[in-house]
């Protein structure tokens, strides 16, 4: 599980190049830095106050599964934003993937209406977010990714073995998330000149 926490947390960081060319797209300004700064510090105030509290991982009932679905429904309709780590940081998102593959209905129906309720509620004001202020809300976007990355790095390694497999996951994941991310606007490109 350490070894395969490193792996995600590499693939993360892989597509992180990408995403800061994306937040500039349209010129960068002090609100910008200033936006990936405080979404930065809040979040990761936030998770890890929920490590460090009596309650280390967020209960896996209907409310911990509808807060997996509001954030899966926030990372479809805001662009660059995953889920996936934040879940990992409060312990939701193993128990959210095995309700999910096992059809579970107490965690399906929760994780359905957080999504569905989530998109139906704030597609538009983000839409509008990103339209009037997109560089500001792109680099609050970037602000989340590092904390909740930054929150799941193992502190801990069972053995040196598994510390060095952890570090050569991460790295590797780190690779194929860059050069994946730099593929896939050639094949874009490429159909559209089809």
């Amino acid at each position: 599980e350490t070894v395969a926490t490193c792996l995600f947390i590499g693939l993360i960081l892989g597509t992180l190049p990408d995403l800061w060319r994306e937040a500039g797209a349209q010129g960068r300004s002090g609100g910008s830095y200033l936006s990936l700064l405080v979404s930065f510090a809040l979040l990761f105030a936030l998770l890890l106050g929920v490590q460090l509290g009596s309650f280390a991982e967020m209960p896996a009932n209907f409310g911990g599964f509808l807060f997996c679905g509001a954030l899966w429904g926030l990372s479809f309709i805001i662009p660059g934003m995953t889920s996936s780590s934040i879940l990992m940081a409060v312990g939701l998102l193993t128990p959210m993937v095995d309700g999910i593959t096992h059809l579970d209905v107490s965690v399906l129906l929760p994780w359905a209406i957080g999504m569905g309720g989530v998109a139906a509620l704030f597609a538009r004001i983000v839409s509008r977010l990103f339209d009037t202020h997109y560089s500001i809300a792109y680099h609050a976007v970037i602000g989340i990714v590092l904390a909740s990355t930054i929150i799941i790095i193992p502190t801990g390694f069972a053995s040196t073995a598994e510390a060095v497999w952890g570090v050569v996951c991460a790295i590797l994941g780190a690779v194929l998330a860059y050069f994946g991310s730099k593929i896939r606007p050639q094949e874009e490109a490429e159909t559209i000149q089809k």
